[in-house]
This record gives C-alpha cells, structure tokens and sequence, in this order.
C-alpha cells in the first residue's frame, strides 16, 4: 500500500464521519503518479496525461483462473468482455488495468497491483502501448471515465 493511500486511510480513521472512503481526483492523481512513474509511451511525467480504469480483479490463489481468463480477453483485445471484470475486496490484492492517454499520441494498457498489507507497496506490474486499432473501442467504452493529470 503506497504512502499516500496510507495517509489517506489514516485521515479518513481520524476523521468524524463514518462513511466509505473515496479518494478526491487530485489524492487519486496523486496515487497512480506516485505508482506509475512516468508515461511509456513519451517517457515524460504524467502531465496532461489522462487515465481511465478499465477492469480489475482479486488477486489470490483461488482466483487464479479468472485472472488467466482476464488476461486472455486482454490478449485477445476483447475490450467489451474485459470490462465487466469489476473486481475489488479489502482484504486481498487488487490488480487493476487502467488505460493511459497520452498527449503525444496514442495509449497504453497499465497494470496496477494495489496491495491490501499496510507495509507492501502498491507497484506497476506491466506497461505496453496498444496499437492504434484498439484506440476506437477502449475511447467509446472509458467515455466520461477519464481522470485528467494536471501539470
């Protein structure tokens, strides 16, 4: 779990009211800056880059099969079949794919690891660019679900 998530948590325990957690947009740009680095597409900040979640699922032993079917669908560029994978539990592992828009040109397919253990820190598994043919499909199925980094 990455610092500022802690922090997060930890201002949300300290708090007065009860009430699930929601990170605002500038702690979320926060996260994902502080987790994915820099852009593979431009190899610059993440500055007026976009980013957009696009499925995540539990990660554990006996969840393995549905991560490998996950998994096949994002080889396979199934992108409508991918996004019903809508997955999340507070005591387990999260792997999430978000797609990244870069202002250069072009996007890229993000795989986040969020780890529920307090001292395990949240990390990029993977980066790729997809190809321009995908660019379509995934702009009409993440449409209004863009998270804009600002400089």
């Amino acid at each position: 779990m990455s610092i500022r998530v802690w922090q997060f948590i930890k201002e949300w325990m300290l708090g007065e009211t009860i009430m699930v957690p929601v990170p605002t947009r500038a702690q979320s740009a926060d996260i994902y800056r502080e987790t994915i680095g820099v852009c593979p597409i431009c190899r610059s900040s993440l500055s007026r880059h976009e980013i957009a979640a696009l499925c995540s699922v539990v990660v554990e032993r006996n969840s393995l099969d549905r991560r490998r079917h996950l998994e096949q669908l994002i080889e396979a560029h199934n992108w409508s079949e991918v996004t019903a994978f809508q997955e999340w539990r507070w005591d387990a592992d999260v792997l999430q794919y978000h797609v990244l828009r870069c202002p250069v040109g072009g996007l890229a397919l993000l795989a986040l690891v969020f780890t529920y253990q307090i001292e395990d820190q949240d990390f990029l598994d993977d980066a790729s660019p997809l190809p321009s043919e995908d660019t379509l499909e995934l702009e009409r199925l993440l449409t209004g679900k863009w998270l804009k980094f600002e400089a």
